[in-house]
């Protein structure tokens, strides 16, 4: 009898310890929003060979979950809601918002796998690797 109700016990405590796990996990999901902001004219060339080349392969990548693209067309509203750290220079120009503020930012056209290693590494920081 005494072991059986230490068995409920111990269901619960493990209950308790894996609800409290997700919802860390969830919160801090909550915490990150990012937000990749390609910011383009609609005169640019380059612009409209990112959309064909690279945006189809970002928006079917897991990264796409983690950071969604957003077009902004300067010639519509300027930059829009988005408060930069300084002015754009080129388009296009690709910038990762983190909770708002900005924390990337990419000028010009690259090739597509060093589009995705840029967005990896902002999203995805090494900075918390051990040191010796």
């Amino acid at each position: 009898m005494l072991s059986r109700w230490m068995g409920y016990v111990a269901m619960a405590l493990m209950g308790a310890f894996l609800a409290q796990a997700v919802t860390k996990e969830t919160t801090k999901k909550l915490e990150e929003k990012f937000e990749l902001i390609m910011f383009k004219t609609s005169i640019c060339n380059h612009c409209a060979v990112f959309d064909h080349d690279v945006a189809t392969l970002y928006n079917k990548h897991s990264l796409a979950l983690e950071a969604p693209l957003v077009n902004v067309n300067l010639d519509d509203a300027g930059t829009g809601k988005y408060h930069l750290t300084r002015p754009l220079e080129v388009v296009p120009t690709f910038v990762i918002m983190k909770n708002g503020k900005e924390i990337g930012r990419l000028s010009g056209m690259i090739d597509k796998f060093m589009f995705l290693a840029f967005v990896r590494d902002k999203i995805y920081p090494t900075t918390k690797i051990a040191k010796h």
